[in-house]
């Protein structure tokens, strides 16, 4: 009376959701490391960029305030100004990978949750919640990715744009074999409520037709 129901791409689109998860922090600490190395790795690095741009452009130290060159060069090579920017930058490294924690955890828990819910009908609700969810957090977080073509542009297309649409994909289906088996249970008489998880009721064979009697046709002459 009974048969397994199992939604395979529900089941694969919370897999990936935990591991675009994962992704989403490596790369922001990926990202993390670039802005570093573009910097020479510590606020020196930005001290040196600072410089060559007022010695590019002479007027870059009056825009910043400060009218004199030399004064301007003795700020940055102040061993206190290049510890208070080492912290700044430290903050910034800390920041980026915190909003890609803040961004991980929706997908990691919509990715847990959803595979014991792929098998269960009747949570069709829960996907089509999570995916929309999940659709517009990935929308909001494409803004600011860095390009489609990047990696970090990639994992958020990916994790937070295909799959949640997957799983909105997913909830109909769900949802369509939920009302086919609840159905079959009113047409078999069968509790559909009372059902262990992952079960799907179908409806039971149809009785053999009984023999024909043959006709009488009554005695031979």
């Amino acid at each position: 009376m009974e048969m397994t129901y199992q939604n395979t791409l529900l089941k694969v689109t919370a897999i990936l959701l935990i591991v675009f998860a994962v992704l989403g922090l490596v790369s922001a600490g990926m990202i993390s490391m670039d802005v570093q190395k573009e910097l020479g790795g510590s606020s020196s690095g930005f001290t040196s960029m600072i410089m060559e741009i007022a010695m590019e452009d002479p007027s870059f130290a009056a825009q910043a305030g400060i009218d004199d060159p030399e004064q301007f060069y003795e700020l940055m090579q102040d061993e206190e100004f290049q510890s208070v920017m080492g912290g700044v930058f430290a903050v910034i490294s800390a920041v980026m990978i915190l909003f890609a924690a803040i961004a991980a955890i929706p997908r990691a828990i919509a990715g847990i949750m959803g595979l014991s819910r792929s098998s269960r009908p009747e949570k069709s609700g829960f996907f089509m919640a999570w995916g929309i969810v999940l659709l517009i957090l990935g929308v909001i977080g494409m803004l600011f990715s860095g390009g489609v073509f990047s990696f970090n542009g990639l994992v958020s297309l990916v994790g937070g744009v295909v799959l949640p649409i997957l799983y909105l994909v997913g909830s109909s289906q769900q949802k369509k074999a939920y009302l086919a088996g609840l159905s079959a249970a009113q047409g078999a008489g069968i509790n559909y409520a009372a059902m262990p998880a992952g079960s799907s009721p179908k409806a039971p064979p149809a009785a053999p037709e009984a023999p024909q009697q043959p006709e009488n046709k009554g005695p031979e002459f």
